[in-house]
């Protein structure tokens, strides 16, 4: 349930800790589609500075022709997706694989749906991440794609979730962590998928 006392000692909790409004970054994310997929299903609960960022450079360096949705695609299907994961990804997990597979395939459904994955992030809303689709993507993988897809929107990840509930005093559900960050940055008139990086990188500092 959302409260507006919780929406305003959020709002004034950020505004505390960040300082000042942090600027919206042109450069979130990858610059490939192939990266961003990658990023999105990599870091689902996997420390990203030590285990995701060195796979994916290593990656984009030794295939830098890897770029689209459709190149993703076609290697995986070449390689199939546990075999890809050990040999490019140095990560041997068939449930990690299943997962890859599973949000590629969705992904190619939803570009023909809305002519580009960027359109597909923007249309989509918190509340069609149960409706995508992909056991073990869940609410926190599918609004980090939309974010690295350009989307102003906040992901429900560990450090997100600590800090809603540091702030308010309670447990919240994950859509209302989401709810909760993405109504404090209106109120504030501040980027909230910047704000969630603030507050990501201040948490996993201190982890």
């Amino acid at each position: 349930m959302i409260r507006t006392h919780d929406v305003r000692l959020l709002a004034d909790a950020i505004k505390r800790d960040l300082r000042r409004k942090p600027p919206i970054r042109e450069d979130y994310g990858w610059p490939s589609e192939a990266l961003r997929i990658l990023d999105a299903v990599m870091s689902l609960n996997r420390r990203y500075d030590r285990f995701v960022l060195p796979r994916l450079r290593e990656f984009s360096e030794q295939h830098p022709e890897i770029r689209s949705l459709d190149d993703l695609n076609k290697l995986l299907r070449l390689a199939g997706p546990r075999s890809f994961l050990r040999t490019h990804m140095r990560y041997d997990d068939p449930g990690r694989a299943r997962v890859l597979a599973g949000v590629v395939r969705r992904l190619l459904k939803e570009r023909a749906k809305h002519g580009s994955l960027p359109r597909w992030a923007e249309l989509a809303s918190p509340a069609d991440s149960a409706a995508f689709g992909v056991r073990g993507f869940g609410l926190a993988g599918f609004q980090y794609l939309r974010m690295l897809f350009g989307v102003q929107t906040v992901k429900p990840d560990t450090y997100i979730k600590k800090y809603v509930l540091d702030v308010v005093g309670r447990k919240v559900s994950d859509m209302d962590c989401v709810l909760l960050i993405e109504l404090a940055g209106l109120v504030l008139g501040w980027p909230v998928r910047e704000i969630d990086g603030r507050i990501w990188t201040k948490g996993a500092r201190r982890a």
